[in-house]
């Protein structure tokens, strides 16, 4: 695969982190944000070095008990949005976020769910998240989960880039697990195991995790196709298919040179091999998130519709859908701008406007609809303040803040 770097100048703030607290075998974080404008402490490994003259310099990272990658100074920890959720069970529910990229490029936030109330911890921007269950003797039962997105490094001492990142909590600590020098934004994660994840970003960036068999480690790269940014990325073990596939982002619908319609779905086999997937070759709308089960694809598209595999659209709101989240063949939850999620178990549709101020990015819902989550930013006058929605079978409430 052919490598390719891309710079840009980002001045970077970077966050800080809430203390981790000890409760049974696994590290859980103290539930809570600080107050607005309180002075934050970090017990981590910091990647920011201060000079005496105030210039602040960045390394790769180090392994650390927080979410964050430094100590900061204040700030307001309540603007940003939520971008994804995953989770193990309705007792035990992660999402991924991120702050605002022209204010504070590279930071967000992490939290979970135990089934009582929300830990928020502050790092790098999250964009994808996923997790795997620990199964190794010496585990105590404790889960992997792994965050995608961004940090900010420097390049020649001056010069603030984007640079992608993947952290893993192992139940005990954060660390991180690779850097995408190549200054790419991750996107999403996902994969079959943790010896098998798969990232995709910015500009065709997609690389796979091998911890096992002959050869280990991360294989970077980019899908052959020019001109696009990779949103997302199917996990394909509960997809029974035969390889991640990958939704473009709005640079194919507006880029007069991408050979690719707006609605395209890349695949890739797993053996580094990458096509397309058109159904009938049908120009559509962009997807903004692809869901697999069995032989049933599901986008969510900026023009409000879901997409089957055929291509034919429902129409479930005059704004974008961002997210989708497959239970079975035609069992599905999409989630979208001015708090509309809808769900199909069989026929018809089914639709709420949960929250009208409310973008969503993220959903997941178990397999009998009475445990549901949706993430995303409220907008205010101020910017998106993060929020989560929960629905409980016959009622939707917010969850957090």
């Amino acid at each position: 695969m052919e490598l390719r770097r891309r710079l840009s100048t980002i001045a970077p703030i970077l966050l800080a982190a809430i203390v981790s607290v000890s409760t049974g075998s696994c590290w859980k974080s103290q539930l809570g944000l600080p107050e607005e404008g309180a002075d934050l402490d970090s017990d981590s490994d910091s990647d920011i070095d201060s000079d005496a003259d105030g210039d602040t310099d960045t390394d790769s990272g180090s392994d650390s008990e927080s979410f964050a990658d430094s100590d900061t100074e204040p700030y307001n920890p309540f603007t940003g949005t939520f971008t994804d959720v995953f989770a193990f069970s309705p007792d035990d529910v992660w999402a991924v976020g991120e702050k605002p990229e022209d204010s504070f490029p590279g930071t967000g936030f992490v939290a979970h769910f135990d089934g009582t109330g929300w830990t928020v911890e502050n790092g790098m921007a999250g964009r994808g998240v996923i997790g795997f269950e620990n199964d190794e003797p010496g585990d105590d039962g404790c889960y992997e989960v792994y965050v995608a997105g961004y940090t900010m490094t420097t390049v020649d001492d001056y010069v603030y880039v984007p640079m992608g990142r993947v952290r893993r909590w192992d139940g005990y600590m954060w660390e991180n697990i690779w850097d995408d020098e190549d200054n790419e934004i991750l996107n999403d994660i996902t994969g079959t195991s943790k010896n098998d994840l798969w990232v995709v970003g910015t500009n065709r960036r997609i690389a796979n995790y091998v911890g096992e068999g002959t050869y280990t480690g991360w294989f970077e790269g980019y899908v052959t196709i020019p001109n696009l940014d990779l949103l997302d990325i199917v996990s394909i073990n509960r997809s029974n298919s035969y390889g991640p596939f990958m939704s473009v982002s709005l640079e194919s619908c507006t880029d007069p040179t991408s050979p690719l319609p707006c609605g395209t779905v890349i695949g890739c086999s797993g053996i580094g091999q990458c096509f397309t997937y058109t159904g009938f070759a049908i120009e559509v709308p962009l997807f903004r998130e692809v869901d697999i089960w069995g032989p049933n694809i599901w986008g969510a598209s900026v023009d409000g519709s879901a997409y089957n595999t055929y291509l034919v659209a429902t129409p479930l709101s005059d704004k974008p859908l961002n997210a989708v989240w497959q239970l079975g063949l035609e069992h599905l939850w999409v989630a979208g701008d001015a708090g509309v999620v809808a769900s199909l178990y069989g026929d018809p549709w089914v639709t709420d406007v949960v929250d009208p101020d409310v973008d969503f990015q993220g959903i997941w819902a178990n397999e009998t609809d009475d445990a549901v989550f949706a993430v995303g930013g409220r907008n205010t006058p101020e910017g998106k303040v993060p929020v989560i929605y929960q629905y409980d079978g016959s009622t939707w409430l917010q969850s957090y803040p």
